[in-house]
């Protein structure tokens, strides 16, 4: 049974995902990002799991994409698309870098 303090949480939750994707630029955190960034609000897995069933579907309460595994079936990223996925990261450690001093 859902309490009305879980509906609160929830909320919070949900909030804190979406700025998480927002500073990132993405519409996919991984989990452990996600985990490691929200620490201080003390968040923890069995939180989640407990409020939404799982990572993932606080991911889609959030109206974001979960991340997928590669598998057999999945297509591989090209170098290009590595690439790019560093640059996008990089420069988002150092735009935050930047904005502590």
């Amino acid at each position: 049974m859902t309490q009305p303090n879980d509906i609160t949480k929830k909320d919070e939750i949900i909030q804190i995902l979406r700025r998480i994707a927002g500073e990132l630029k993405t519409d996919s955190v991984a989990r452990d990002e996600f985990y490691r960034r929200s620490r201080r609000s003390g968040l923890t897995r069995r939180m989640v799991q407990r409020l939404f069933g799982s990572y993932n579907d606080l991911v889609r309460a959030a109206g974001l994409v979960p991340k997928r595994f590669p598998s057999t079936e999945a297509p591989s990223y090209s170098k290009e698309e590595i690439i790019q996925e560093i640059v996008r990261i990089a420069a988002s450690k150092l735009e935050a870098h930047d904005n502590l001093l």
